[in-house]
């Protein structure tokens, strides 16, 4: 069921960008964050890594009292099975940045997958996972790594409202270098947007 306003977050601009076009979205504010909106649409770009996540999801959250948290983006694939390309719904993202207190194990939070994407799970860290060492490891807490998702996933919690996450992958275990792995980033935030547009304005946000 769509759940009133969609409250977009993106790291990047060049992964907000192909979005806003998508939905025609006009700039409203600078300040906190560039804000974007049309009708129930309504996108923010907070940059990247944990603590600008949970400042552009805060700033979302309250500045809109209803509406869902939608997170979308580019990830990295942590096990050699998704190749770039493939579009995700995310199920349960790793804060792997925050150990437990006394404890091996790391904080991992549920959210509301998609119907109709299929789904992955995620783990977020205040690097990206680069190397077939860094991708190896984070493989034991999720199939795709960001810089952003566990924050987001945090923050919507506190404020009590619903988080999904759409995540293209853009580099695989393949990818070791960071000029290949800009590019791909770019090309395939212009195949998100396009899908996140369609996807949006036929009003599938739809839950199982």
């Amino acid at each position: 069921m769509n759940k009133g306003n969609i409250l977009i977050q993106c790291a990047l601009t060049v992964e907000a960008k192909p979005v806003i076009r998508a939905l025609g979205l006009e700039k409203f504010s600078d300040i906190p964050f560039p804000l974007y909106k049309k009708g129930t649409f309504a996108l923010v770009i907070s940059g990247v890594g944990r603590v600008r996540a949970a400042a552009g999801a805060s700033f979302l959250l309250s500045s809109f009292e209803k509406g869902t948290l939608l997170n979308t983006g580019t990830c990295g694939d942590n096990t050699g099975m998704n190749e770039p390309g493939g579009i995700f719904t995310i199920s349960d993202v790793a804060d792997l940045s925050m150990p437990m207190p006394g404890k091996t194990a790391f904080p991992v939070y549920s959210i509301e997958k998609i119907r109709g994407i299929e789904s992955a799970t995620l783990v977020t860290s205040d690097s990206p996972a680069i190397s077939l060492d860094e991708r190896k490891n984070a493989a034991g807490f999720g199939e795709l790594s960001d810089m952003e998702g566990a924050a987001i996933a945090y923050v919507a919690g506190k404020y009590r409202r619903s988080c999904s996450m759409v995540k293209i992958v853009s580099d695989s275990t393949g990818h070791v270098d960071d000029g290949d792995i800009e590019r791909n980033i770019i090309d395939y935030s212009v195949r998100l947007g396009e899908f996140m547009g369609d996807f949006l304005r036929e009003g599938r946000l739809n839950y199982p």
